[in-house]
């Protein structure tokens, strides 16, 4: 697994602030309190000091529990740990590479069982897009970038994520076109 924290790459702050961990996403965004079944008067639900805070709801369905607490860790820490790409493992006659890459994430969280599980790192792109939370992105690009491999890279340059997202594909389309002596060679 990659740690990474936002501090490891350079960004502006002077605004402030699927590896098949999810599925196909629905966003929703709401600025109406009453349409989601919030009540009107929220101070039971916050403290007086955001009561005149602005808010927009925003609803993002079929993602995974991992995915939004890892994300939600990140919030609040600055810190995520992403998962190796079921592309980086190579299967074996007698096991999937989704059993081998569940059986990394299980030992990881034996591991360190007070971190948040890995994550893919395409999973939280993705989500991350969602959310509008574009250093998030670009440490999830950062890391599936380090994980691109020759064998890997057609199983990654035909994934969804490639096919939603421009900036995903452009940097898998540049691995490939910068690495293409040796991916014609490859074996499939």
């Amino acid at each position: 697994s990659s740690d990474v924290c936002s501090s490891d790459l350079p960004f502006d702050d002077s605004d402030a602030d699927s590896d098949d961990d999810t599925t196909d996403s629905r966003l929703e965004s709401s600025t109406s309190k009453q349409d989601r079944g919030f009540p009107e008067n929220r101070s039971s639900l916050t403290s007086s000091r955001f009561k005149s805070t602005p808010y927009h709801t925003i609803i993002v369905n079929e993602a995974s529990y991992a995915t939004y607490h890892a994300v939600l860790v990140y919030i609040l820490t600055n810190h995520v740990t992403f998962a190796p790409l079921t592309s980086a493992f190579l299967p074996s006659a007698a096991v999937s590479t989704r059993q081998l890459r569940s059986s990394y994430i299980s030992s990881e969280v034996k591991r360190r069982p007070l971190h948040p599980a890995p994550v893919s790192p395409k999973s939280v792109y993705r989500l991350a897009h969602l959310l509008d939370m574009p250093q998030l992105q670009a440490l999830a690009l950062a890391s599936l970038k380090t994980q691109i491999s020759d064998n890997a890279i057609g199983i990654e340059l035909f994934s969804d994520i490639s096919g939603w997202y421009d900036e995903v594909q452009t940097m898998l389309v540049d691995y490939a076109a910068a690495h293409w002596a040796k991916i014609g060679r490859a074996s499939c």
